[in-house]
């Protein structure tokens, strides 16, 4: 009897346990979800110290999260040939890879500080883009404090 009422014990802490982990994950998933608001992607850019999206780019959606320190997301679409000409432009020192992708499923990733004199509040930008069909990629451009 002993064996069975600390089996049942067992499966009842059990139960419990996965019930909390469960319920934590869901609330941090809704914080994360109510601390970033969505933001104009001119803000976003601006912080990263540009003028504004790339020429080409479409699709566009960004939001900010701030506290200790303040991050964007900034998402778009734009032509493979668009986004390259931009980058060389913009960032020359930027050469995005795969072998830079180690946390994020991309296609090709770089880390990079924004341009010296431009007015950036960013510390640094992570770029990373995801090859589309056709000559499209999909861009997730986040500059960051650190």
């Amino acid at each position: 009897m002993a064996i069975g009422i600390a089996g049942a014990a067992a499966t009842v802490l059990a139960l419990v346990t996965w019930y909390v982990v469960d319920t934590v994950r869901e609330v941090d998933q809704d914080l994360d979800h109510r601390i970033a608001r969505k933001v104009p992607c001119t803000e976003g850019m601006r912080f990263a110290g540009l003028e504004g999206l790339p020429p080409g780019a479409r699709d566009s959606r960004c939001r900010m999260m701030s506290g200790i320190d303040t991050f964007y997301d900034v998402r778009f679409r734009i032509p493979r040939a668009d986004l390259t000409a931009w980058l060389e432009r913009t960032y020359p020192d930027a050469k995005p890879t795969a072998d830079a992708c180690l946390q994020h499923k991309a296609d090709a990733c770089a880390q990079f500080s924004p341009t010296p004199g431009s007015g950036a509040e960013a510390h640094v930008i992570d770029l990373n883009v995801t090859y589309e069909s056709g000559n499209s990629a999909s861009v997730r451009f986040a500059p960051f404090t650190t």
